[in-house]
């Protein structure tokens, strides 16, 4: 996910700079804008690292690139030299941020926003958010496409978007033709930059899907409503802002070093890796975490993986599940060199892969491969909960060396659920197995091309109820 904000982020400055030269965008001119993003590139690149050193943790680069670029499209056009300190200070602060301003080191505020809202308080520079132009409407709205499909977040974008329209349409583009007011709302207004670019950040809202949808419209009317209070006004950035304290409320999200106390080998290509947190995660069967490692070479897909834990709530340790391939990315070869004692960073608790709380409702759960732990999660923590649920287990593997977690397979019955093991490339649940199973919820989980399989099976044969596991790595 990371990857597909940065290289965004980066197309949308090549055009808005290529523009600026041929004279199209007429914001600022090229020469100025190029300063403003080889300042900030420096300030927020050297910012991170100074105070990764100082506070003992891995420096992540795609990460003050990020919000370098963002304050690019944000902050204003310095035109004297207090505006250029202005810009360096919004840099500064916005990485510092992220330091500072934590939660068991997790942090609570958009960086780029609270940089801008610094600066502004501090009368040096402020937000023109001069991102939203029409000649760059067409490429913002194919990067926020993107990133809305890549995070699975339409529903945050339409809930923040849907009541900021209506309000804009209703108070600040009255009388217009509804067509030409919606075009100029969102060619005037940073709309999408803002919903798809800063509303997403995994960091800073909320993982449930409910407080997610409150965030969005929270932040929707706010970034709508204008207010002047004299010490501060309405703003994107300030909307984003009491977003972020919301989601923080409702999440009290955590970062956390994690210690590797054992290793297991599951099958000749899995591994099992146990955890113990420094300071306790709070989680749901079936949820993911994501994982930072030090000490890896940056490749294409960065030092971030998010791995479904396999671990159960109550469970002491914090257990993931990992397939290895050849040939291997940085990534998990940095994983694979891990010693007992070696520590990693873990944070970003989310997703929705979770079981109903109606324990009467039959289930089917689909897994393929390392796909699965979120169902290893859900089992073991029945066995913790002495629960009993009517569950189907369907498991594909590509051979009978590749099935996982047997231990807890085989005592799975114990709380109701069935396990029926399928083996081999040409394995498949028929059309007769789903109808057999009319009123269940199924869960599918593992390789996208086993779950958009199956989901398109399932709906062909009439089943309503379908959850599929998805998070933003791999």
């Amino acid at each position: 996910m990371y990857k597909v904000v940065l290289y965004g982020l980066v197309g949308l400055v090549i055009i808005a700079l290529a523009l600026s030269a041929l004279g199209v965008l007429s914001y600022a001119s090229f020469g100025v804008l190029l300063m403003m993003l080889l300042l900030l590139s420096v300030v927020t690149f050297s910012s991170n690292q100074i105070l990764a050193r100082l506070y003992g943790v891995v420096p992540n680069l795609e990460s003050s690139a990020i919000t370098a670029l963002i304050l690019f499209f944000v902050l204003g056009a310095p035109t004297r030299t207090s505006e250029w300190v202005g810009i360096a200070l919004a840099g500064v602060i916005a990485i510092a941020s992220k330091y500072i301003i934590t939660w068991h080191s997790a942090h609570i505020f958009n960086p780029a926003a609270f940089g801008v809202i610094a600066v502004s308080l501090l009368g040096v520079g402020g937000g023109s958010w001069w991102i939203a132009n029409a000649a760059l409407f067409i490429p913002t709205l194919i990067v926020g496409y993107l990133i809305l499909y890549k995070l699975r977040r339409f529903e945050l974008f339409f809930a923040f978007a849907v009541p900021a329209l209506i309000v804009i349409l209703l108070t600040l583009l009255p009388g217009l033709p509804i067509f030409e007011a919606v075009i100029t709302a969102f060619t005037l207004y940073p709309l999408l930059f803002l919903g798809t670019v800063m509303l997403t950040e995994p960091s800073t809202m909320p993982t449930g899907r409910y407080e997610r949808i409150v965030f969005g419209i929270l932040v929707g009317l706010l970034f709508a409503y204008t207010f002047d209070l004299g010490f501060i006004a309405s703003s994107p950035h300030l909307a984003l802002l009491v977003g972020n304290l919301f989601a923080f409320l409702v999440t009290m999200r955590v970062s956390a070093k994690l210690k590797l106390v054992e290793i297991n080998q599951l099958t000749p290509t899995t591994y099992s890796y146990s955890f113990k947190p420094e300071i306790p995660f709070k989680y749901k069967s079936g949820q993911y975490m994501e994982f930072t490692l030090p000490k890896v070479q940056i490749d294409s897909r960065g030092n971030r993986r998010s791995f479904s834990i396999a671990s159960a709530p109550a469970d002491e340790l914090i257990n993931i599940g990992v397939k290895f391939y050849q040939p291997s990315s940085q990534f998990k070869t940095a994983l694979q060199s891990l010693k007992i004692g070696d520590e990693i960073i873990g944070n970003h608790v989310a997703g929705e892969f979770i079981l109903q709380k109606d324990t009467s409702r039959s289930l089917v759960f689909i897994a393929g491969g390392i796909g699965i732990t979120p169902f290893i999660s859900m089992i073991r923590d029945m066995q913790h909960t002495k629960i009993i649920r009517s569950i189907d287990l369907y498991y594909f593997v590509s051979d009978k060396t590749e099935v996982a977690y047997e231990d807890i397979l085989k005592t799975a019955s114990n709380n109701g659920v069935t396990v029926h093991i399928r083996i081999g490339r040409d394995a498949q649940l028929t059309n007769e197995e789903i109808a057999s199973h009319p009123e269940a919820d199924f869960y599918l989980s593992g390789p996208p091309g086993l779950v958009n399989v199956y989901k398109s099976q399932l709906k062909l044969n009439g089943v309503k109820s379908i959850h599929t596991d998805y998070f933003s790595g791999y």
